[in-house]
């Protein structure tokens, strides 16, 4: 996977996980208020506090965690791209065996098309002069 793909996964991770870290001291200072008020028989404003201390800890629940979350499309893109990031392929050399092997392992599918390119080629070349050493008549010594 390219390396600037890899340093956007993990600012991303690391903001998300910071947001998070803050959120839940948050709400620990929330919920602690709302005991103190409790204990000092405003329960009105601390039952509220309790709520709001509930709800914090659900938009902590939802930044956690890399699937637990859909509204973050950004992060979930960027992981998916890296699991299925395409692998480099090794290098291939194709043959003339190669080519001989997949004609026969298919039954010599695409034979009109290839023979019509070698009697093309033959064609051109029957006006130039023959200068091959290696196609020599082999009773001719070289």
């Amino acid at each position: 996977m390219p390396e600037p793909l890899t340093s956007y996964i993990a600012e991303c991770d690391d903001k998300f996980y910071l947001a998070r870290h803050y959120l839940s001291n948050c709400c620990n200072y929330i919920g602690g208020a709302g005991n103190k008020l409790i204990l000092g028989n405003i329960a009105g404003a601390g039952a509220d506090l309790q709520s709001a201390k509930q709800e914090g800890q659900k938009c902590a629940d939802r930044l956690h965690g890399r699937y637990a979350f859909k509204s973050f499309y950004l992060i979930d893109a960027l992981e998916w791209i890296d699991d299925n990031w395409p692998s480099v392929p090794a290098e291939y050399e194709l043959t003339w065996l190669k080519i001989a092997e997949a004609w026969i392992a298919d039954d010599f599918a695409g034979r009109a098309p290839t023979i019509a390119v070698i009697d093309r080629m033959r064609q051109i070349l029957w006006d130039e002069p023959f200068k091959v050493t290696w196609a020599a008549r082999p009773e001719q010594e070289i």
